[in-house]
């Protein structure tokens, strides 16, 4: 039970973009999933390419991936950086 509580409290600490990207990746996981499940019945007619559905859900996939990356950059930006050394490195000297 601790594991799934520090999980949960690590995903809450990230950046909402990252969060929302997450579940979009997840989203389209699942329905990349449902459309290659759905093309094996019907595996016959399936030419080498992609169907709309198949290329569909690898685009939310791929704006899912685009969203969390988006997040991490957007937040690691966005924080401070740490302070400088209190001597001064430019004289050589101590």
């Amino acid at each position: 039970m601790l594991a799934i509580e520090s999980l949960v409290r690590d995903l809450g600490a990230l950046p909402v973009l990252t969060r929302v990207g997450f579940a979009v990746l997840v989203l389209g996981g699942l329905a990349d999933l449902a459309a290659h499940v759905a093309v094996l019945g019907d595996a016959a007619g399936h030419d080498h390419g992609f169907t709309p559905t198949e290329a569909a859900a690898h685009l939310v996939v791929f704006a899912g991936m685009a969203m969390v990356l988006l997040g991490v950059v957007v937040d690691g930006v966005r924080r401070p950086r740490p302070g400088r050394p209190a001597g001064n490195s430019s004289k050589g000297g101590s």
